[in-house]
C-alpha cells in the first residue's frame, strides 16, 4: 500500500510539471494606446493593456516565449516592454539622446534566444543652423533586462529606406525589405544577402520599376517572409528602357519570399495585378497556395497563377496571417477588428471586436504558447 501511495505521488507531481499545452494567440493593438491579446479558438480578447504615453504606436514584436510584447509608441519614439499576462512594464527606452532626434518607423524585433532587442532608428542632428540628417539610418541594440532607463549598449549601420526587422531562425541574422531585401549579420551588421527590388534593370531585363509592400512581419505560422510586388512587363528591354507604354505585355502581381529555416530565396510572378493587395499569407500546408488582402481576399494557386477563389471583405484590411494548421486566415490592421475566414471556402467564420479606436497601419502578430 504504501508503495503504491508513493508511485500515485509521483505520477501527481510528474504530471504538474508537464506544461500545459499551448495554445494560439493574436497581439493586435487600438488606438490611443491599447495592447490586446486575442484568443484565436475562444475567438475574444482575453487581455488588454493600456500601454504608457500618447499613443503613436506603429510596431508589435514578442519576446519568443510569448510573455513580454514590445511596442515602439509614443509618436514613434519610444519603446516599451508590456508583461501581457500582467500588464506590468519592463522595459523602457527613449530614442532620441541629446540634440539627436531619433524615430522608427516599424523597425523592431527580438532575438531568437530573447535576450536583445533590436530597433531600427531615422536620426536627425538639431545643430545651430540646420538639421543634419543622419546617413546611413543605425540599428539600435539594447539589452532586455536594461530595465525603465535602457540605452543601446551597441548599434550597426543600414541602408537607408529599410523599416521591418525579422529574424532568421539560426540567431546571426536578420532580414529586412528596403529599396532591395536584404540579409544582415546582427553582430557587425554585414550585408549576407541581397534581393533585388529596385534593381532589375539586368536581372529582369523586361520589367519596369515594381511596386512593394513590406511593411508587416508576418511569418511565424508559414517560417516564411512573403512580401509582395507589382510590376510592368514590357514586349522588350527597348521598350522597357524607353518607357514605351504602348508596348506593355502584363502588370504583374508577385512576391519575394525568404524561407527562415535556411534563408533560401525566390521570387515569383503569380499572375496579371487586377485588385491591390497589401500583404499575402502563405498556407502552411502547401507553398504554393497564397492568400492576398486589401479591400478583398483572394487566394492563389502560385503554381498555375490560377485565382482559385475571391471574396468582397467588409473593409479594407492591411495584415493577415493563418492560422498553425493552415485552415483559417486572421485579418487585421485598419478599422477595430480582427476577420476570420476558412482557408478551404474563403467563407467568413467570425469577426472579433476589439477594445479601443482603430487599428490604424499596425499589424497582427501571432503568439503560440
Amino acid at each position: 500500500m504504501k508503495r503504491l501511495t508513493i508511485a500515485i505521488a509521483a505520477l501527481a507531481l510528474m504530471g504538474a510539471a508537464l506544461p500545459a499545452s499551448a495554445k494560439e494567440y493574436l497581439l493586435a493593438m487600438t488606438k490611443p494606446s491599447s495592447l490586446h491579446l486575442v484568443d484565436m479558438v475562444a475567438r475574444e480578447v482575453v487581455q488588454s493593456c493600456t500601454v504608457p504615453g500618447r499613443g503613436g504606436f506603429i510596431a508589435i514584436a514578442p519576446s519568443p516565449d510569448g510573455q513580454i510584447v514590445y511596442v515602439i509608441t509614443n509618436g514613434w519614439g519610444e519603446v516599451y516592454g508590456i508583461q501581457i499576462d500582467s500588464c506590468d512594464v519592463t522595459f523602457h527606452a527613449v530614442l532620441s539622446q541629446g540634440n539627436v532626434r531619433a524615430r522608427s518607423v516599424a523597425g523592431l524585433a527580438v532575438s531568437k534566444d530573447g535576450s536583445e532587442i533590436f530597433v531600427h532608428m531615422s536620426e536627425v542632428e538639431l545643430l545651430q543652423d540646420r538639421y543634419q540628417i543622419r546617413d546611413p539610418h543605425r540599428i539600435a541594440v539594447f539589452k532586455v533586462d536594461a530595465g525603465m532607463d535602457a540605452l543601446p549598449y551597441r548599434s550597426f549601420d543600414i541602408p537607408r529606406g529599410h523599416n521591418i526587422l525579422i529574424p532568421s531562425n539560426d540567431g546571426k541574422t536578420m532580414w529586412s525589405p528596403g529599396h532591395e531585401l536584404r540579409q544582415f549579420d546582427l553582430a557587425t551588421g554585414e550585408i549576407k544577402q541581397e534581393i533585388l527590388l529596385n534593381s532589375w534593370e539586368d536581372a529582369r531585363p523586361t520589367y519596369g520599376d515594381p511596386d512593394g509592400l513590406a511593411f508587416w512581419p508576418l511569418y511565424e505560422t508559414s517560417n516564411s517572409l512573403i512580401f509582395p510586388y507589382f510590376a510592368p512587363v514590357f514586349a522588350n528591354r527597348e521598350a522597357r528602357d524607353a518607357g514605351d507604354w504602348d508596348q506593355l505585355a502584363d502588370f504583374v502581381v508577385g512576391f519575394s519570399r525568404v524561407d527562415l529555416s535556411d534563408n533560401t530565396w525566390t521570387q515569383t510572378d503569380v499572375t496579371t495585378a487586377d485588385v491591390l493587395i497589401f500583404s499575402f499569407a502563405e498556407d502552411p500546408r502547401d507553398q504554393n497556395i497564397m492568400y492576398g488582402v486589401y479591400t478583398q481576399l483572394t487566394k492563389y494557386n502560385v503554381s498555375t497563377g490560377e485565382i482559385v477563389a475571391r471574396v468582397d471583405l467588409d473593409h479594407t484590411y492591411y495584415s493577415t496571417i493563418t492560422s498553425a494548421s493552415g485552415e483559417e486566415l486572421y485579418i487585421g490592421s485598419t478599422f477595430n477588428d480582427i476577420a476570420v475566414y476558412s482557408t478551404d471556402s474563403l467563407e467568413k467564420l467570425a469577426k472579433i471586436e476589439l477594445p479601443g479606436g482603430d487599428q490604424g497601419a499596425v499589424g497582427i502578430r501571432y503568439l503560440n504558447r
